[in-house]
């Protein structure tokens, strides 16, 4: 072996420091370009430069590695050299290092007998001078080994302290580079994520300095500015001019400012084609030291999408104004109904010389038509639908309905059983709107009884008291109505009948809301339905 005994001359220093700068340099170029192969070809080139080789190779393993897969280069004739390969991957030359942190000379290691002197002539053979371990922390990370000199020349003492000088340099750079490696593959992973991402998103540090922006950030950015965004200009008040975006830089701010999280707010920008909606929101990304805490700003257009909104707030409101047209004409033709009918009962005790009758008749007649004029006189308010309620008769309310009704086509046929509970205490209620009530669902078991095709027909209304509850229910023997229909009445526009369209029930379930009755459907099909109305005697 060589030992130094001799202080490095001159020469040797200034090869020393040709060398550490070359290096310093290739240290600059990888942080730039972070292509490992490169920088270790790069590498091996300056070795071979320095010792006026054109050979020279590195087997090296990743440290941070759990495969422990090691990356072999070769430079000139080890280039691609199996055979060198497979004499370098032995234990054994790895195994010398811990006792020998200076270069090995080939010429050396052939004169120990047994398994290392024959791998050393075997490298010897293939023309390699000298081996020098890659040492890091208490193990060795790889072997880096060069060719004979192009003028023949053995290495001297002073190429072997050149040799081992750079590789105290050597070793830390590649050990930093594979962990720079890492962090550039997980910026870059964090980048495609970031880019993945529909929204813009945004980092900067606590200083207003814009550290990165995604790709859809970008896009949305440069379409507002109507042109390129400079990657040098990183603060924002460039990317956030306050005529192209009013009122962002203040909510940038008040977030970096204030400890408290600032909720997402909708703000506006001004691109060429006009005003943008964007939803933004800015996050603190929590660190130990708070003195370099980064945020990230969230963007998202929303123009399309409020347009949108807006459009189907508009359909929403002409359909509603198309619902209220044909409930209110469903009511004015309940109101008719019950004229129609008074009016054959007028023309029938005119026919029979009943004067008595045909003043009765008038004047229930006047009744629903003044009950049709309060109707219309508040359709210019007609969502708020108030009720004016009085004490009632629920008995008498219940005949008087039947009597205009029971004249009609629709219910001659049919078969009405009347029970009427004796002595029930007179209601609160609004005469008008319970009269509504019974109509619907008279109308509604008619047409259930009609669409059963039954020459049977019955309906039975009875009234009653239970409690502090007084009531009535409606029976038909009608066609009945399906479960999953039945759960769903007077929740929606809905309804059983080929021609029908549920206003009528809409409205029953108003007047229910607004007297705080109970409802009860039982019903089955093929046999028919009886609905239960109770109202409370508690006001």
């Amino acid at each position: 072996m060589i030992d130094n005994v001799a202080p490095p001359s001159q020469k040797t220093i200034d090869k020393h420091n040709y060398a550490l700068d070359a290096l310093s340099k290739l240290t600059i170029q990888f942080a730039i370009n972070p292509d490992f192969n490169n920088l270790l070809n790069i590498l091996l080139m300056t070795i071979s430069g320095q010792f006026a080789t054109t050979s020279a190779f590195a087997y090296i393993f990743n440290p941070n590695a759990n495969d422990n897969k090691p990356i072999f280069l070769g430079l000139g004739k080890f280039q691609n050299d199996k055979q060198l390969h497979d004499l370098v991957s032995n234990d054994q030359f790895i195994n010398l290092f811990p006792a020998h942190q200076r270069p090995l000379l080939i010429s050396e290691l052939t004169e120990i007998k047994g398994e290392i002197g024959l791998l050393a002539e075997s490298l010897g053979n293939l023309g390699v001078s000298a081996i020098i371990g890659l040492p890091h922390g208490d193990r060795y990370i790889g072997i880096i080994g060069i060719g004979e000199k192009v003028n023949k020349k053995p290495l001297g003492e002073s190429d072997l302290d050149l040799f081992a000088s750079m590789i105290i340099t050597i070793t830390p750079l590649i050990v930093n580079s594979f962990l720079f490696m890492e962090i550039h593959n997980l910026s870059a992973w964090y980048r495609d994520i970031l880019n993945g991402v529909n929204q813009g998103v945004i980092t900067m540090d606590m200083r207003h300095r814009i550290l990165d922006i995604n790709s859809a950030g970008r896009i949305i950015l440069e379409h507002i500015h109507g042109k390129k965004i400079i990657n040098s200009q990183n603060d924002i008040e460039y990317l956030f001019p306050a005529e192209l975006f009013p009122g962002w830089i203040e909510y940038i701010l008040e977030a970096i400012i204030t400890e408290e999280n600032i909720t997402p707010r909708q703000l506006i920008s001004k691109s060429p084609d006009g005003e943008h909606i964007l939803n933004v929101q800015i996050n603190r990304i929590e660190s130990k030291d708070l003195n370099q805490r980064d945020y990230i700003l969230i963007f998202d257009d929303i123009t399309a999408q409020k347009e949108s909104e807006q459009r189907l707030y508009q359909q929403e409101k002409l359909a509603e104004k198309g619902l209220m047209a044909s409930s209110i004409a469903h009511e004015l033709n309940n109101f008719l109904t019950l004229i129609l009918g008074g009016i054959e009962i007028t023309l029938l005790a005119v026919n029979n010389k009943n004067p008595e009758r045909v003043m009765a008749s008038l004047d229930k007649l006047k009744i629903h038509a003044e009950a049709m004029e309060r109707f219309t006189a508040g359709l210019m308010d007609y969502g708020r639908m108030d009720s004016t309620k009085k004490l009632i008769d629920l008995n008498s309310l219940i005949s008087d309905v039947l009597l205009f009704l029971r004249v009609q086509k629709k219910f001659k046929s049919l078969k009405f059983i009347m029970e009427l509970q004796r002595g029930l205490p007179k209601l609160l209620l609004d005469e008008d709107q319970i009269a509504q009530l019974l109509i619907n669902f008279l109308n509604n078991s008619a047409d259930a009884i009609e669409e059963k095709d039954s020459s049977h027909g019955k309906i039975e209304i009875c009234s009653f008291i239970s409690g502090n509850k007084v009531g009535f229910s409606i029976e038909d023997n009608g066609k009945g109505i399906p479960p999953e229909i039945k759960n769903r009445l007077f929740k929606s526009y809905l309804t059983t009948k080929k021609h029908g369209h549920g206003y009528g029930l809409a409205t029953c379930a108003r007047i229910l809301r607004q007297h705080g009755a109970e409802f009860n459907i039982k019903s089955e099909v093929g046999v028919g339905t009886k609905i239960t109305i109770e109202f409370s005697l508690e006001e």
